[in-house]
């Protein structure tokens, strides 16, 4: 009985230093000074709360983050966030102007939806729009500021409504309509018996 406790305890030691030793567990420490982006790394290394081993970089701005070796080898990280806000700062995300810093406006997604809807065969709701042959007029496809143009800001509570439910996506077919309108002007429902 002995030896079956001694072989547990053994097998638990070993997994312990596989866990807290990071070459037993192959992890390859980085080097202190080694540049990954605008992140240097500035210590060995450590175990943090949960057992996993990660650097103390400093970023070139002066911030700083705590990274595992492999999210700086891959390139997960490259600097402490500061590099996305600059890119938020500088419009690189946003083209169209109609951004508020964290999504598009509501103008946006309503052509942009409108568009998906027609033209892309692996939208779920395809079959509906671009597969009975609604298109989105070529003025609209060429630019959001097109569509903006034509059709104004979009009201509170109303949605992109095509008047001519067999129509396509045009200026002289869409509005901006209440949801009850909308419901109002759909196909006819026809139930179809199963076969």
């Amino acid at each position: 009985m002995a030896g079956f406790w001694s072989r547990q305890l053994g097998r638990k030691l070993r997994t312990a230093v596989k866990r807290y030793n990071p070459v037993a567990r192959n992890v390859k420490p980085c080097e202190i000074g080694e540049r990954f982006g605008r992140l240097v790394v500035s210590d060995k290394g450590i175990r943090d709360a949960d057992g996993r081993f990660r650097h103390t970089t400093r970023c070139d701005c002066g911030g700083t983050i705590k990274a595992k070796p492999s999210e700086l080898r891959t390139g997960r990280y490259v600097s402490c966030g500061c590099q996305n806000r600059e890119k938020l700062e500088k419009g690189m995300h946003r083209t169209h102007g109609h951004w508020d810093g964290r999504r598009p406006s509501p103008e946006w997604n309503a052509w942009h939806h409108a568009i998906d809807r027609c033209t892309n065969p692996n939208n779920p709701k395809y079959h509906h729009w671009g597969g009975r042959g609604i298109k989105v007029c070529q003025r609209w496809l060429d630019s959001f500021d097109n569509f903006l143009a034509d059709m104004g800001a979009k009201p509170r509570g109303r949605v992109l409504d095509r008047q001519d439910n067999d129509g396509h996506y045009e200026p002289t077919n869409c509005r901006w309509a209440t949801l009850s309108e909308s419901n109002r002007n759909r196909r006819p429902f026809v139930r179809t018996k199963p076969k």
